[in-house]
């Protein structure tokens, strides 16, 4: 009984581990001139607004830091869309967090709107 229990444990941590070890954190910043590569791979290489976000790049398990404040008033970054699929698993969600280290994120949501299906702009 044994042997089973500690064979199980081994299975789930062998699916678990590729998951937890390959997650990414991922970048986007207020709308400007840019940010260096802006590949969004880091805080200096930001994505440059919510528009330029390359959501195929963001997999299960990774975060993406919302950096800075995004207001939509005089910068045009209104619509953030979302694709569908791009939620992750139960076991790896993909994270939105304005806990961007050293330039927390603020979203003025009475001028951005967030969509998680385009079908909803209309």
């Amino acid at each position: 009984m044994k042997t089973l229990c500690l064979r199980s444990a081994a299975v789930l941590l062998s699916l678990l581990l590729p998951t937890i070890a390959s997650a990414t954190d991922w970048f986007v910043r207020s709308l400007s001139n840019g940010y260096g590569s802006g590949n969004g791979s880091n805080y200096n290489d930001a994505w440059n607004g919510f528009s330029s976000i390359n959501w195929g790049s963001i997999q299960a398990g990774d975060t993406l830091y919302v950096c800075g404040p995004h207001d939509a008033g005089y910068l045009g970054d209104k619509n953030i869309i979302v694709p569908p699929g791009k939620s992750g698993t139960e076991m790896a969600p993909i994270t939105i967090d304005g806990n961007c280290p050293g330039d927390s994120g603020v979203i003025n949501s009475s001028l951005i709107r967030i969509f998680f299906d385009p079908a909803d702009l209309n």
